[in-house]
């Protein structure tokens, strides 16, 4: 017997073997080749400002009672500060530490700009009026603040957040303009409100 008569034929699955291999490598390459331009659509894009099908749509007109710091008062609906530009801050006494970290900006933006036609509201989502106070008591209680309490959190639902603390800038209109998820900055808000009060003529 000879070495050519020990030889062993290809098997018909090596081929298919074969061809299994080269389309994993092809879908694994177009797959690398997806998530590198996603990636790079997203670089040098800040992470905290998310797309919002409110951006351009009117506001939710959401009625909320207000907290004040010694009672709970209202109604308020949000189209009473139509014909204002509007900061509208979701927030909570649970939120640590992001929420008591953007107060401090949230505050000082509402003081600076309390006399060029901008209102400040706070919605206190999932909290109970007295943790709020709580909050508010240990953080300073915005002047230029109208703080409203939404204990179901049936406001965010309306506005589509995704957790708190989320900021929503409204122009005079009506109109969602800007939305930042995360805490927010001064120097971040000012830049929205100078842009939607140019826009308004002010």
């Amino acid at each position: 017997m000879t070495n050519t008569d020990l030889a062993v034929e290809p098997t018909p699955e090596a081929p298919q073997r074969n061809l299994k291999l080269w389309i994993t490598t092809g879908l694994a390459a177009v797959a690398f080749i997806a998530l590198a331009l996603v990636f790079n659509s997203r670089f040098g894009v800040d992470p905290r400002v998310v797309e919002s099908p409110l951006i351009g749509q009117p506001a939710p007109n959401l009625e909320l009672e207000v907290l004040e710091q010694d009672a709970i008062s209202g109604p308020m609906a949000m189209s009473e500060f139509r014909g204002s530009v509007v900061v509208v801050n979701f927030f909570a006494s649970w939120c640590i530490p992001s929420c008591r970290d953007e107060h401090p900006h949230l505050t000082a933006a509402a003081a600076d700009y309390a006399d060029r036609g901008v209102r400040f509201v706070g919605i206190a989502t999932s909290d109970t009026p007295e943790d709020t106070r709580g909050f508010l008591d240990a953080l300073g209680w915005g002047t230029n603040y109208t703080y409203l309490n939404d204990p179901d959190a049936r406001a965010g639902v309306e506005f589509g957040t995704f957790g708190v603390p989320e900021t929503f800038v409204i122009d005079r209109e009506g109109l969602v303009t800007h939305k930042f998820t995360g805490p927010v900055t001064y120097d971040e808000l000012v830049v929205e409100l100078e842009k939607a009060l140019t826009e308004t003529g002010s």
